[in-house]
């Protein structure tokens, strides 16, 4: 975390840091996975984005009558951003109620087994998950040159011996840079530690452990997921049928909210 940065810092005394002299944690380890305000916000706007696109699809009678449903996992993250997106619709949808409408706002249902499917997924967490060797790419770059040279230039800016550094905590440094920018619009002094081809060097190692982890390297990362396609695609059968024999589709809105 960016506390073992700091700590880091701390110990390797006042000549150390350079231009992160009087730099402190923005964040407590209770903030990991946590949605913060600005995620918040971006959810409310897509909301409202959505149904100025869609305004047949995500219709106020329909979110009134709770003909839209929101599934989300359990993670914080993903139930905050549920909430966010049905506040949003709330506040585009329901300016002006009904008189006697008491506009109670659905509540997200929470289904790990359909949004968090990788979790309940035995080959994948065996093979990929609690696999040591099933990272070995993204071993092998953390220790190659690329990173090497990126671990040097920090060494001599942040006046701290080489060995003291790894792969590991140059990406906390690199994510420390790239939250504070996006989250509180601060140009934060770890972003001065890094240059453009630092950051090319970081982004790939950040793709590669995706790439394996949840892309395209192995094949159980995909099938892995049928279980979302397969609700997905149950979900428009079912509407096509009730459509072809003039039937009130039952959901015609069906919202899966989840977050990396």
């Amino acid at each position: 975390s960016s506390d073992l940065l700091h700590k880091l810092l701390l110990r390797e005394g006042v000549e150390a840091a350079g231009p992160l002299q009087g730099w402190s944690p923005p964040y407590e380890d209770w903030m990991d996975g946590q949605l913060v305000r600005k995620g918040e916000q971006d959810m409310v706007q897509l909301a409202a984005r959505l149904s100025s696109v869609f305004p047949s699809l995500l219709s106020a009678e329909r979110f009134r009558r709770g003909h839209m449903r929101f599934t989300s996992s359990s993670k914080h993250r993903c139930v905050d951003s549920a909430r966010a997106f049905i506040r949003g619709l709330q506040d585009t949808l329901c300016q002006e109620a009904p008189e006697g409408s008491t506009d109670v706002p659905p509540v997200p249902i929470i289904n790990d087994k359909l949004m968090r499917f990788f979790d309940h997924c035995e080959k994948f967490v065996t093979y990929v998950e609690e696999n040591d060797t099933a990272m070995h790419q993204v071993d092998a770059f953390k220790e190659g040159p690329e990173m090497k040279r990126v671990l040097e230039k920090m060494a001599e800016l942040l006046h701290v011996p080489l060995k003291h550094l790894d792969a590991d905590l140059a990406q906390v440094a690199f994510f420390t840079c790239s939250f504070e920018l996006a989250i509180n619009n601060v140009d934060s002094p770890w972003c001065s530690v890094f240059d453009e081809e630092d950051s090319k060097v970081l982004e790939y190692l950040n793709d590669l452990k995706q790439y394996w982890k949840r892309g395209y390297g192995y094949d159980i990362n995909s099938k892995a997921s049928c279980i979302l396609f397969h609700d997905i695609f149950k979900q428009l059968e079912q509407a096509v049928t009730e459509s072809k024999s003039s039937q009130t589709i039952s959901r015609p809105v069906a919202l899966q909210i989840g977050r990396a």
